[in-house]
């Protein structure tokens, strides 16, 4: 008989995007090692979904372009099921154009969910992190941020971003216990 996991029981996570793809994978693993998860999203059908895949796994609509849905999302995840002491940004959008054909809309559309987004909710995350002396931050990136992509400058840019604010992260929170990391 396999034993079961349990080194985060106690332990709340917050995975954004986590109605879909790596970010639902995400959810089910950490769940399956004792965390209770909030996963977020746009989409209820999707993170009901997600939800129905463990007991430990709770969803939670959240806009990663709204300052308020993120301010509001990341209070009512805490007061529900705890501080959020791991936080995994994995939302992103991408959509393809060619750079000359970008406006500004466009352009921000995908910094404000991919960059901005990821800002927000780490800022929201890291109270509860500092009060407890332990938390553990995982941005998902991409290569893209590390190569870039025909027809991807804005999404590319947004994930070469996310390298460098995860590592500067580390630098500012490993005095109080909280770690900071970014897979591509």
């Amino acid at each position: 008989m396999e034993k079961k996991m349990t080194h985060l029981n106690g332990k709340h996570a917050l995975v954004t995007g986590g109605g879909t793809g790596i970010g639902q994978a995400i959810a089910i693993k950490l769940a399956e090692l004792g965390a209770t998860v909030t996963v977020t999203g746009r989409r209820i059908e999707t993170l009901t979904e997600t939800c129905s895949l463990s007991n430990n796994i709770y969803p939670l609509v959240m806009d990663m372009a709204s300052e308020e849905s993120i301010v509001e999302g990341t209070k009512f995840a805490i007061k529900e099921r705890g501080p959020t002491l791991i936080h995994v940004a994995n939302a992103g959008i991408a959509e393809t154009m060619p750079v000359h054909r970008m406006d500004l809309a466009f352009w921000n559309k995908i910094m404000r969910t991919n960059l901005d987004g990821v800002f927000l909710g780490i800022r929201e995350g890291l109270t509860s992190m500092k009060e407890n002396n332990f938390g553990r931050i995982v941005h998902i990136s991409s290569v893209n941020g590390q190569k870039g992509q025909f027809g991807q400058t804005n999404y590319a840019a947004t994930k070469s971003a996310l390298i460098g604010f995860s590592k500067s992260l580390a630098l500012e929170s490993a005095s109080k216990g909280i770690t900071s990391n970014v897979l591509c």
